[in-house]
């Protein structure tokens, strides 16, 4: 796709700088990130490179990979939480579950990398999207009950 392509990337390596930029003069919240991390964001293009050892030749895979790109460039500059992996509670509560689920993980790390690593980025990409989701169902729940509420008072 060539200079569009080119485009693309050094879009993502701006976004990247922007971030750390932002990530370094925020008070820093343990439990989130504002925005996409930026390894986040590269381990999903490079997931996707090692899941396509050799891109398909289609224009529409081409644009969607230019595409992604861009999105991840402006997921890395939102204002969208992701979850941090500093506060995971590992060693509490059911521990067995947890070395369980992590040994699983590396077991399909190592037999099913390309399709594991690929699931693991696009979830956690994801992740942010839906939790933004979630909260805006729940203040339109919130706030649609007040609504309700104030509106049967005020007859």
């Amino acid at each position: 796709m060539g200079n569009f392509a080119r485009l693309s990337a050094f879009f993502f390596v701006i976004c990247g700088a922007m971030r750390l930029a932002r990530f370094n003069a925020q008070v820093q919240d343990l439990k989130h990130f504002a925005g996409l991390p930026i390894p986040a964001g590269a381990g999903f293009l490079a997931a996707t490179v090692h899941l396509f050892k050799t891109p398909p030749e289609s224009d529409l895979f081409k644009f969607s990979l230019v595409a992604a790109t861009c999105f991840i460039g402006l997921l890395m500059i939102s204002t969208l939480r992701y979850p941090s992996p500093k506060r995971l509670p590992l060693t509490r509560g059911k521990s067995h579950l947890t070395v369980l689920l992590l040994a699983l993980v590396v077991a399909g790390v190592i037999w099913y990398s390309e399709e594991v690593l690929m699931a693991l980025a696009t979830a956690y990409v994801l992740s942010g999207l839906v939790l933004r989701l979630f909260q805006m169902i729940r203040y339109r729940m919130r706030h649609s009950g007040e609504l309700t509420t104030t509106g049967a008072e005020s007859e």
